[in-house]
């Protein structure tokens, strides 16, 4: 049997784990062994120390997202860097610098939006001077069909036509060949065509 087998039950060592990293109160006293990393953390073992610890956070983050720092000297230096942002056109949180700056900004905004407004206009105006041309050129060949179709029914008659007169000349000319083959044989002898 090996004598150094840890005979402790597997939530014995669980528990102990948990103390080791500072989650547990063994015997009723905070454990400190690697209070420090703890506290690093972000997280406080104390009775209350989270809330402590999430309200100063918290805090800080608010003071933080409000441009105010707790510290004298970083304060200062975000005063000064507001300052410069202010001046080159950037963003402060305090409206006594950011309102010239928004309006200007603003004004620009507008600027561009005028700009962009008289683009679309100009492009609508194209567009419609397009859809114009676009109707008078379908006008013009549908003109330019029904001439086309109205100058195909005249040839169409005329053909027919032609070929009409072109019948009527034949006939007249069968006619005048029958009537010159009659007379020529009553001008012939009578047996001319038995002896």
């Amino acid at each position: 049997m090996d004598d150094n087998r840890d005979n402790r039950s597997v939530e014995e060592r669980f528990r102990l784990l948990r103390i080791a990293q500072g989650a547990e109160e063994a015997e009723g006293e905070p454990q400190r062994d690697g209070q420090q990393d703890v506290y690093d953390r972000g997280w406080d073992p104390q009775p209350g120390g989270m809330n402590r610890v999430r309200d100063e956070r918290d805090r800080q983050e608010v003071e933080y997202d409000g441009g105010w720092d707790p510290d004298p000297e970083r304060r200062a230096r975000w005063v000064q860097q507001l300052d410069r942002l202010a001046r080159e056109g950037g963003w402060d949180p305090r409206p006594e610098l950011m309102d010239p700056v928004g309006e200007e900004r603003f004004r620009a905004r507008e600027e561009r939006n005028r700009g962009r407004e008289e683009r679309n206009r100009g492009r609508e105006e194209r567009n419609r001077g397009r859809e114009e041309r676009d109707r008078a050129r379908d006008e013009r060949d549908r003109v330019r069909g029904e001439r086309d179709r109205v100058r195909d029914e005249m040839y169409r008659q005329r053909d027919e036509m032609r070929q009409h007169h072109e019948e009527l000349r034949r006939q007249r000319d069968e006619v005048r060949r029958q009537r010159d083959l009659e007379a020529h044989r009553r001008l012939l002898p009578t047996n001319y065509f038995t002896d």
